[in-house]
């Protein structure tokens, strides 16, 4: 059986299509960039295209992430929560991981999850963007820094500036302020990832940090976000890039388990 997950986000939207629940045979990823149910059928369409099968031969789709009920194609949806926690599971299943960390465009949560992936436990923030993906974007217009050189730019850091506060309104006052005293950009922006590792190191511990922790979300891709937790935390955080279709992953099989039971 074909099923396939979609997790639209409020930065990008994620596809994959799972066979048999285990074999990944197409993935996908865009910009959302303010249109998620159009967005969710490009991927969608893309996947199709991608493993040469038509939409009919796609058994089973479930939707996730803030954009979940836009997409029209649908079967279910599931809330990125659940989806993530899934996900990550089968990503890390070789080490077996209890502790997830997703750091995504809009928010950042600590899960706690059982041997199957089933959530038990969560912490998120999602008031304001200091914690989150978003505040990245936002210091990388600022300093004139392009998304993809950030991490690069960060990792040169010697002396990182921490930023203190937890608003990102008033964070960005901290970071003018840091310009102003000439301080170099890649201190700034090391601070910036070391201020988010400590949010996160918040809610980890607000879900007892007592294990290994494996990242999701988006900042996977970015070598600064590791290093950032692996100093704030203590110990070295396990990262991979495929963790980014985390939520997408954990949708396909979750529809997959649907389709069993709608089937009996």
């Amino acid at each position: 059986m074909i099923t396939a997950g979609i997790d639209i986000g409020t930065g990008s939207t994620k596809g994959v299509l799972l066979e048999d629940n285990e074999k990944i045979i197409a993935r996908a990823i865009k910009p959302t960039k303010g249109s998620p149910g159009k967005m969710a059928t490009e991927i969608f369409n893309e996947l199709l295209e991608t493993s040469k099968l038509d939409k009919g031969e796609v058994d089973y789709i479930a939707s996730t992430g803030y954009g979940r009920y836009m997409m029209e194609e649908r079967q279910i949806q599931i809330s990125d929560l659940t989806t993530t926690g899934r996900g990550a599971k089968f990503i890390y299943r070789d080490k077996n991981p209890s502790l997830i960390l997703d750091i995504g465009t809009q928010s950042s949560r600590a899960i706690r999850v059982d041997e199957r992936g089933k959530i038990i436990q969560f912490k998120m923030n999602e008031r304001c963007a200091a914690g989150s993906g978003r505040f990245i974007e936002r210091c990388s217009r600022y300093l004139v820094v392009p998304m993809e050189k950030i991490s690069e730019t960060a990792m040169k850091s010697t002396d990182p500036q921490k930023i203190s506060s937890v608003c990102a309104v008033l964070s960005e006052t901290e970071i003018i302020n840091h310009v102003s005293q000439g301080i170099p950009v890649e201190d700034i922006l090391m601070g910036v990832f070391m201020s988010i590792a400590d949010r996160a190191g918040t809610l980890l511990k607000r879900v007892k940090l007592d294990a290994p922790v494996f990242l999701a979300g988006g900042l996977v891709h970015m070598p600064a976000m590791k290093k950032a937790l692996d100093e704030v935390l203590d110990q070295e955080v396990i990262s991979v890039p495929e963790a980014h279709f985390s939520a997408a992953i954990g949708a396909a099989r979750l529809g997959y388990q649907r389709l069993q039971k709608i089937k009996k």
